[in-house]
């Protein structure tokens, strides 16, 4: 599963020095472009398959009418195929929006986002993966079609439409797996024969469109912060651990818990901070050195602990909740 994890793994690692210098920048020779250009680029995944569920009319009328129910008290969806291929496809795809959602910014409302340059190789490296692993599940899927459609007429019964099913050929085009990456648009860098007025303004529409989308990307990257280092104050908060006693049994002394640990948290409630610290010099589009100085505090003061230091050592369990506090009410001014 791709994931944004500071631990090195061949899905998650940090991006090598190599790659990092590598990593593209736009340009456009003898202008200036926007900060914003030449630090970032807009990418947008998109993946299809094949839902294998359709809406059954006759079966939701039937039921429905057998139910006395209005028409839209609820409606009847057929599942047209169990399949453990097509479930691996499924939860690969989810997997793989999660994680570019993660590692990307919002970008005003068409379904693009922002990506930064230092993250691109990562991105990319990762997006190959995952293509490459989506589109050979959905090649080992079209073999297995008779047999699901030979499963779908015992399973489905009088529900069991031959017409529902794709072809082989028509199933497999239906997965696609596609991640695209394109210039942030600069207003110096738009070369069209216009009026000079219409280019004026065009101009000033651009600045104000990507401004508005660098404070929207901005505004996400706090409220992550905040998201992040708040559930962790209320995780630790909430966490009071197992308390242990010794008595005697025929004799012999045992160590039995006299009370259970309550409000336990899962080891994702760090690695999550660490992933976030991964990220944030990334998603600071503007440079903002508020923003750079909370990256540092949060690396140095809620990161070096693991999950089993927080559960076990007391101190150091107080310590990073105080921090964490702390760090919290500085995010939240900072966001005022």
């Amino acid at each position: 599963m791709p994931k944004v994890n500071t631990k090195k793994s061949a899905r998650t690692a940090k991006i090598a020095p190599s790659a990092r210098a590598t990593a593209p920048t736009l340009t456009v020779v003898g202008k200036a472009v926007n900060p914003l250009a030449s630090k970032a680029m807009l990418g947008s995944l998109s993946i299809t398959g094949w839902s294998a569920r359709k809406f059954d009319r006759k079966t939701t009328d039937e039921v429905l009418d057998s139910k006395k129910a209005d028409y839209n008290a609820g409606r009847w969806n057929k599942l047209l195929a169990v399949n453990d291929k097509l479930d691996e496809l499924m939860c690969l795809a989810g997997e793989y929006r999660t994680f570019y959602y993660d590692m990307t910014q919002p970008w005003l409302d068409n379904g693009s986002r922002v990506l930064a340059s230092i993250r691109y190789q990562h991105v990319m490296d990762e997006m190959r993966k995952g293509k490459g692993e989506y589109l050979a599940l959905a090649d080992a899927l079209v073999p297995e079609m008779p047999a699901i459609i030979e499963d779908a007429k015992t399973r489905l019964g009088d529900m069991f439409d031959p017409n529902d099913y794709p072809s082989g050929a028509d199933l497999r085009k239906r997965f696609t797996f596609e991640f695209r990456v394109l210039p942030i648009p600069d207003s110096h860098d738009f070369r069209c024969s216009i009026d000079p007025e219409d280019m004026k303004q065009i101009r000033e529409e651009v600045e104000l469109a990507v401004k508005m989308a660098t404070d929207n990307a901005m505004h996400d990257t706090k409220q992550r912060l905040v998201e992040t280092v708040g559930h962790m104050v209320e995780r630790l908060t909430a966490f009071k651990p197992a308390v242990k006693k010794v008595v005697t049994v025929e004799g012999k002394k045992k160590t039995i818990t006299d009370k259970k640990t309550e409000g336990a948290f899962k080891d994702s409630l760090v690695e999550n901070v660490r992933d976030l610290v991964y990220m944030l010099p990334a998603f600071n589009l503007t440079d903002d050195p508020k923003l750079a100085t909370l990256t540092k505090r949060i690396e140095a003061e809620l990161c070096p602990h693991d999950p089993k230091d927080l559960r076990e050592n007391e101190h150091i369990r107080a310590t990073t909740l105080k921090s964490a506090e702390q760090i919290l009410a500085d995010v939240e001014q900072f966001m005022a």
